[in-house]
């Protein structure tokens, strides 16, 4: 088992982050809504990388708790009954406010999150502004038949 983190079912909506590859600032509207498609026919992946609740073999997926802290202008929110539902099981990391999910693909019914505001600073001053982002991102992710939630 794993140091800080604790057996405790997910509950209310919980928060998965999308961010953007390896040496980008943003997600773009186009890759979003592919990422977003490519979760709902094949399941949310673990992410990779270091965290509590996993090692180098062990990946779950984190989901917060609130948005406090997230960065991204994009997130998907599930509930922590579907979690349940899915029979997957979870623990809780609560000094970091993260729900850990294990297993290798997640399917479960969910809403895109998306900011009202700009997350960061840095996204305002972008050609066009974070409202084109914003809009662009909606309609596209929208046209897939997705609920989308401005946050």
């Amino acid at each position: 088992m794993f140091a800080d983190v604790e057996a405790a079912p997910p509950d209310g909506r919980l928060h998965l982050p999308l961010a953007a590859k390896r040496g980008k600032k943003l997600l773009e509207p186009e890759a979003a809504a592919e990422a977003l498609a490519s979760m709902a026919a094949e399941g949310i992946e673990p992410q990779r990388g270091p965290g509590v609740g996993g090692d180098d073999e062990i990946h779950p997926i984190r989901f917060f708790e609130t948005l406090v802290g997230i960065d991204a202008a994009l997130v998907v929110i599930v509930t922590g009954e579907a979690i349940v539902s899915s029979g997957a099981p979870a623990l809780r990391a609560s000094e970091l406010g993260e729900i850990l999910v294990y297993t290798r693909r997640l399917r479960v019914p969910f809403v895109v999150g998306l900011r009202a505001a700009s997350p960061d600073d840095w996204l305002d001053v972008r050609a066009g502004g974070y409202s084109e982002h914003r809009d662009r991102c909606r309609e596209l992710i929208e046209s897939r038949g997705f609920v989308v939630e401005i946050l």
